[in-house]
């Protein structure tokens, strides 16, 4: 028995987690682009997850994960002690990008099992 689907659903809501550290940062003011492109590649990669068949999708979240990897690790140090919302930002941001990437990982690891069973 394949436990990707529930690996598939934790790693979007990494993803969407990441999205929504994005929003309460833009909220609490932190300077960014109207259209943070962070979260424009998770939102893409967390639709591709849940609505693509085909076995190597994980792999997309894997690298949105790692290209937030870098601003949700120094956004963590960097916001603790600015507000507390600013610290919650940063939290939520850094723990939906672990949460995606390790998530990430066991579903494409889940994925090509699966795929090899099946065949």
């Amino acid at each position: 028995m394949s436990n990707y689907p529930t690996l598939r659903n934790a790693t979007v809501a990494g993803l969407i987690g990441i999205v929504l550290g994005i929003v309460v940062l833009r909220l609490a003011g932190v300077s960014m682009p109207a259209v943070p492109p962070g979260a424009v590649v998770c939102l893409v990669a967390a639709a591709f997850l849940a609505f693509a068949p085909w076995r190597w999708v994980p792999i997309l979240a894997i690298v949105a994960a790692l290209f937030e990897a870098v601003p949700a690790t120094t956004g963590l140090g960097s916001f603790i002690g600015d507000g507390a919302l600013d610290a919650a930002g940063a939290i939520i941001r850094f723990v939906g990008m672990a949460v995606a990437l390790i998530g990430g990982i066991l579903a494409t690891i889940a994925s090509f099992k699966r795929a090899k069973t099946n065949a």
